[in-house]
């Protein structure tokens, strides 16, 4: 029994029919719920319909239901800054104090930094996209939390993959802390989702680290 254990431990993730059907179900489930709430808030959250439309020139254009039906274009008030074509809305809370909904488009990285880098944010999502899948095949099929770490880097990557492909800009929804300044950028799952996957990383090759180095 402890050597079927060992050589399962020893045999690469991407062998293991286990590992992989947990790795793809996280990966599914986390990019579903992102695209799912980002699709449900901008649906809802600003009293009227609202769609992201990537125009000809791959900017990101916004579109509202009309009462009409029809869907209509809406004018930016800054005329570099696609978010500034978001009507005014109120936030719908979600829990309290600590959790609202709210929306903006960011054309940038994660928290809005780097605006205006397309086609570099899709070739490094792509990238990055690449290089999870290969560390994950390459990891020891018994080494769960790191598995899980690398699927929710991958359904983040892919998440916001998809928005800046298909609308040229990302989605973004979650606002914490919305009646104070602890925390003023608007996210969503997907950045949530990379950010626990990243720091779970570290976390855990920190004690890899420090149990090599002591012997254990």
């Amino acid at each position: 029994m402890l050597q079927v254990t060992n050589r399962f431990l020893r045999r690469g993730a991407g062998r293991s029919l286990a590992a992989t059907s947990v790795f793809t179900a996280l990966v599914a489930v986390t990019l579903a719920a992102d695209l799912g709430l980002k699709h449900w808030a901008f649906a809802t959250v600003a009293g009227r319909p609202l769609r992201v439309r990537s125009d000809d020139n791959r900017q990101p254009s916004v579109y509202q239901l009309s009462e009409t039906g029809n869907w209509v274009q809406l004018p930016r008030s800054d005329p570099q800054e696609p978010a500034s074509a978001i009507p005014e809305h109120e936030s719908c809370t979600v829990i309290g104090r600590l959790l609202d909904l709210r929306l903006t488009l960011n054309t940038g990285a994660v928290f809005g930094l780097g605006k205006g880098g397309r086609v570099v944010f899709i070739a490094a999502s792509v990238l990055a996209v690449v290089v999870i899948v290969l560390l994950y095949v390459r990891s020891r099929a018994g080494a769960w939390g790191l598995q899980m770490a690398y699927a929710l880097i991958l359904a983040g990557a892919l998440g916001n993959l998809y928005d800046r492909y298909q609308y040229s800009a990302v989605r973004d929804v979650l606002h914490l802390f919305p009646t104070t300044l602890l925390w003023p950028w608007i996210f969503n799952l997907a950045d949530a989702a990379l950010m626990v996957g990243v720091a779970a990383v570290m976390l855990l090759s920190f004690r890899h680290s420090r149990d090599q180095n002591s012997g254990h």
